[in-house]
């Protein structure tokens, strides 16, 4: 008979030897397909790397081997020759080893199934005036396969919020700003600017990536300045020259007011702060409290704690150097 094993080699038992099967058991097993040795197992389907050619990942199809099931195949021989038969086919009687987890396995395919829905997440942010593409460019780096599942590595979402956060933000930062009289200040920032919230941003982000988004988006924001940009006073603005006494109004660029102020009381350490600075709120009707005062006004703007701009009836002179000695209490 001939038997076939694998595709491209046979061994031949020549007719006419008498049927004796501790005979025929022996010359199988000599055959060198059926030593250990030369033997391959077979290897189970699996999730191959992130693939840069196609930016996903795929499943590595299972290699069956040349496993003989060595038993199997003498008693296929034995079965063979009692029915006067020449040919056997290894292969097609099954007497390999197979792979036990194939390349459509559930498992595996759920697996890359998710893994590549969330590398196809592409957002483009508007972030402070600044477009920042978050893709599989990126995304390669934060997904892995552990234990057979799938994992976004949330720590590096974060580190990727807080690098484009320190460098878009303009919250806390110092800022050029050129006054009426011409003069270039770098200023301190007090409670204004563009600020990430990246706790919020975070969770969101997450999200977006499990669904696979494709949107454009700007970042979750715990405070927003009047325009994007480093220079984010914009054009609407109230000027407050400390050192002039003077308060300029500017709307959409144009100067529409100009006045003489009183700032805080130097000579009492309760001088006005300096900074760039959001106004808080605009109430009509407040009352100035403080430990040995309650004092009315029709206008109060805070813009830094108990600092603010309001009216002062009280006062018969504004400019000057009122504010060393008789200055407000801040």
């Amino acid at each position: 008979i001939q038997a076939f094993i694998g595709k491209n080699s046979f061994y031949s038992i020549e007719q006419g030897i008498s049927f004796d099967e501790d005979l025929l058991k022996s010359v199988v097993e000599a055959w060198d397909a059926c030593k250990k040795e030369n033997m391959l197992k077979p290897v189970n389907a699996h999730i191959g790397g992130y693939s840069e050619q196609n930016n996903r990942y795929e499943i590595v199809a299972e290699t069956n081997g040349t496993q003989l099931d060595v038993n199997k195949l003498v008693l296929l021989a034995c079965d063979t020759v009692g029915r006067g038969e020449t040919v056997l086919d290894a292969d097609e009687n099954g007497c390999y080893a197979e792979a036990e987890i194939k390349s459509d396995n559930k498992s595996l395919t759920d697996v890359v199934d998710k893994i590549n829905r969330w590398l196809s997440t592409k957002i483009t942010y508007d972030w402070n005036g600044t477009k920042v593409v978050l893709d599989h460019e990126i995304l390669k780096d934060w997904i892995t396969v552990e234990d057979g599942q799938a994992v976004l590595d949330e720590e590096k979402v974060s580190e990727f919020i807080k690098a484009q956060a320190k460098e878009h933000d303009t919250y806390g930062k110092k800022r050029k700003f050129m006054t009426t009289l011409g003069v270039e200040l770098t200023l301190p920032s007090g409670y204004y600017g563009w600020k990430t919230d990246r706790e919020k941003e975070k969770e969101e982000l997450i999200e977006l990536i499990y669904q696979g988004s494709v949107t454009e988006r700007e970042p979750v924001y715990s405070s927003t300045a009047m325009q994007k940009g480093e220079s984010d006073i914009g054009n609407s603005y109230v000027e407050v020259d400390i050192t002039h006494q003077h308060v300029y109004l500017y709307m959409d660029g144009e100067l529409i007011l100009e006045t003489d102020c009183v700032t805080g009381n130097t000579s009492l350490d309760r001088a006005t702060p300096e900074g760039v600075f959001g106004v808080a709120y605009k109430q009509k009707g407040a009352v100035l409290r403080g430990r040995d005062y309650e004092t009315p006004v029709t206008y109060w703007m805070p813009f830094y704690g108990n600092y603010g701009m309001h009216d002062a009836y009280w006062r018969s002179s504004f400019g000057g150097n009122i504010y060393k000695t008789n200055g407000s209490r801040g």
